[in-house]
């Protein structure tokens, strides 16, 4: 017995696993996203589970930037607080 979430494709794969044993597939747009949004959720929390307390801390500390303003540095990039 498996949970869906212990099945886990990336959306590609997944689409693309479905596609080959029924050709006629077409999910639409609105499913796709959300599953789109999931996958990105599901991916940041593994991604989490997997780091050290220090890389977690690192990823969230404070910086003083070049203007002696605050800067959070998160991993899409940097900005002012």
């Amino acid at each position: 017995d498996h949970h869906l979430s212990s099945l886990f494709f990336v959306f590609r794969d997944a689409f693309a696993y479905v596609q080959e044993r029924r050709f006629c597939i077409n999910p639409n747009a609105g499913f796709v996203h959300q599953l789109q949004e999931y996958e990105a959720i599901y991916l940041a929390k593994l991604t989490i589970q997997m780091m050290s307390p220090l890389q977690i801390e690192r990823s969230l500390s404070v910086h003083s930037g070049p203007t002696g303003k605050d800067f959070c540095h998160f991993e899409e990039g940097w900005g002012e607080r």
